[in-house]
C-alpha cells in the first residue's frame, strides 16, 4: 500500500464525530460573555462536554450535528463524514429534497436527529441545487426548546441569505401531511444498489478532496461556508441577471482610526485593512469567511462599530466596509476606557474596588517587583459593580499571588491566567476562612504582643459583616 492510499484510509477510518479547534472558542477570548450554545443544545451534553470548549468523552454522541449547527465560531466544525453526509443530498436524481428527523412519519430523503441540525448554510447550498421540503410535522409536539429556537434561527438566517422571493421558489415548509404531496422517486433493487455504489464512489472522491493534506490556504474556511460560497459562484457565472445574496458584516463608525485590533482579533482572518495611495487605510471583509461572531466588535474599545447588518451582495469577492486616516497614537482622542496592549503570558487582576488596586500592588509586592511589567488602569469602565467603576492590574508574567490576601481585600475581585495570548483559566474568590500574616491584633494583653515570634492569625467568624477575630484571644480585627 502506498503513502497517500495509507494516509487516505487513515482519513476514511477516523471517527464521525466533530472536531472542536479549542483555539476558535468563544470562552477563551477575553472580550466575550461566557457560551454554552453546543452543551444546551446537545441531548448528552453533560456526558460530552465537561466545558462547552472542552469534551470529556465522545462515545454517548450519535453525531446529529447539532452542536456544529449552533456554533458561530468555527470551534466546532464538521466531520468530513458530516460534510459528505449532507452535501450528497445534492447529487440525487430527484428534483425535490425532504429533510425530516426521526419523529416525522413520512419516507423523507434524508432523516436527522432533528431539522435544527442542518445550518443555514448545508439548507441554503441544498436549495441551490434542488427544491427542498422541510417537513416540521412533529415540530408541533417537540418540547425541545432550544432546538426549536435553533430551527428559527437557521430559517431567518436563511430567508435573510436568499431572499423572500428566492426562499419562496426553492423552499416549502410542511406544516401537515396533506401539505405537499410526497413523490420521491421509489426505485427498484436493482436501481437502488446502482445508486448506493455510483454515491459511494462521488462521496469518497469528494471526502479525499476535503483532506486536510489537499487543502489549500484558500479553502481553510468553515466547509458548509465553503461549499455555499463556491455553488453561489458556479450560479453567478451561468445567470445573466445578478444573483443577489445577504450576508451580515460589521457596520463601522467614524470612531474608527484603523487601530487595527479588529484584524489582529478575528480569528477566520476574514478582515484585512490595506493602505490607499492617498494616505487613507480601507477596511476590506470577505464575507463567506465571516462566521459573524462579533469579535471584532467586543475588542474595540473606541465605539468604532455599530452592530452587524445586513447587505445584500453582487460580488463574490471582498467588500470595502470603511475608509479612515489612521491616526498616530501620539494623537489619538483619549477615551474613557485606557487602551493596554494585551499580554501574551501572564496575569490579568480584574474587577478591583476603583481605588485600591495601589493598596493592592503594595500588600502582594507587586509594586516593588523588577522582573515583570505591570499595567495599573484605574476607574475603568464596569456593569459588574456597584459603583460603575473599577481597577484593573496586568503582569506579563506568571507569579506566585497570595489568594487568600487578594479574597480578604475583595472577594469579587478575579484574577485570569494568560498563556500565549489565550485565557486558560479564570479564578473567583472568596472570603478566606483563615488570614495569616496580614492583620495585627490590637489587644495588648494578647500573647502575639508579648510572644512576637507567634504569627499573627485570624479566624472569619461572620461571613455576612466579614467579621474576623484573633485566634488566641478572640479580639476583633479593625477593618
Amino acid at each position: 500500500m502506498g503513502l497517500f492510499t495509507r494516509y487516505a484510509m487513515d482519513a476514511l477510518m477516523k471517527t464521525s464525530h466533530p472536531e472542536v479547534i479549542r483555539r476558535q472558542c468563544w470562552n477563551l477570548h477575553p472580550h466575550r460573555t461566557p457560551c454554552t450554545a453546543c452543551k444546551d443544545i446537545c441531548p448528552y451534553g453533560d456526558a460530552i462536554f465537561t466545558r462547552p470548549n472542552l469534551v470529556k468523552d465522545w462515545d454517548p454522541c450519535t453525531d446529529c450535528g447539532l452542536c456544529v449547527s449552533v456554533c458561530r465560531s468555527g470551534c466546532i466544525v464538521p466531520s468530513p463524514e458530516q460534510v459528505q453526509r449532507d452535501t450528497s443530498l445534492a447529487d440525487t436524481d430527484n428534483d425535490t429534497l425532504w429533510l425530516g428527523c426521526e419523529k416525522s412519519t413520512r419516507k423523507n430523503t434524508a432523516v436527522r436527529t432533528c431539522i435544527a441540525s442542518f445550518s443555514w448554510e448545508t439548507l441554503a447550498y441544498l436549495a441551490l441545487n434542488k427544491k427542498l421540503v422541510l417537513d416540521l410535522t412533529p415540530c408541533g409536539e417537540c418540547e425541545n426548546d432550544v432546538c426549536a429556537a435553533q430551527l428559527r434561527k437557521e430559517l431567518t438566517r436563511l430567508v435573510e441569505f436568499l431572499g423572500p422571493q428566492l426562499f419562496e421558489s426553492r423552499v416549502t415548509l410542511a406544516y401537515q401531511q396533506e401539505d405537499a404531496p410526497y413523490h420521491v422517486q421509489e426505485l427498484s433493487r436493482r436501481e437502488m444498489f446502482s445508486h448506493m455504489t455510483e454515491g459511494s464512489r462521488a462521496g469518497t472522491k469528494k471526502l479525499l478532496q476535503m483532506l486536510p493534506g489537499l487543502r489549500s490556504e484558500e479553502d481553510s474556511g468553515v466547509d458548509f461556508r465553503l461549499l455555499l460560497h463556491q455553488r453561489t459562484k458556479q450560479l453567478k457565472a451561468a445567470m445573466e441577471t445578478p444573483l443577489q445574496y445577504g450576508y451580515y458584516m460589521p457596520k463601522f463608525t467614524d470612531n474608527c482610526f484603523g487601530c487595527g485590533r479588529c484584524e489582529k482579533a478575528c480569528r477566520a482572518n476574514a478582515m484585512k485593512f490595506e493602505d490607499m495611495p492617498n494616505g487613507q487605510t480601507r477596511i476590506v471583509l470577505t464575507p463567506w469567511k465571516c462566521s459573524e461572531c462579533g469579535v471584532c466588535m467586543n475588542v474595540c474599545s473606541n465605539k468604532g462599530f455599530d452592530g452587524m447588518k445586513l447587505y445584500q451582495l453582487t460580488t463574490l469577492g471582498p467588500v470595502v466596509l470603511h475608509k479612515c486616516t489612521k491616526t498616530p497614537k501620539h494623537r489619538r482622542r483619549r477615551t474613557d476606557m485606557l487602551n493596554i496592549d494585551e499580554i501574551q503570558n501572564g496575569i490579568v487582576i480584574d474587577h478591583i474596588k476603583a481605588g485600591t488596586a495601589v493598596g493592592l500592588m503594595d500588600l502582594l509586592g507587586i509594586a516593588g517587583n523588577r522582573t515583570a511589567s505591570v499595567a495599573l488602569i484605574q476607574n475603568a469602565r464596569s456593569k459588574k459593580t456597584a459603583s460603575g467603576r473599577k481597577d484593573i492590574i496586568k503582569i506579563d508574567r506568571e507569579m506566585e499571588l497570595d489568594w487568600d490576601l487578594i479574597g480578604y481585600v475583595d472577594p469579587s475581585i478575579t484574577v485570569n491566567s494568560i498563556r500565549d495570548g489565550q485565557l486558560v483559566e479564570k479564578r473567583t474568590l472568596k472570603l478566606p476562612e483563615r488570614i495569616r500574616g496580614v492583620l495585627r491584633c490590637k489587644n495588648p494583653r494578647c500573647i502575639t504582643s508579648v510572644e512576637q515570634e507567634l504569627p499573627q492569625e485570624f479566624v472569619l467568624t461572620d461571613q455576612e459583616k466579614r467579621v474576623y477575630r484573633c485566634i488566641y484571644c478572640e479580639t476583633q480585627a479593625e477593618k
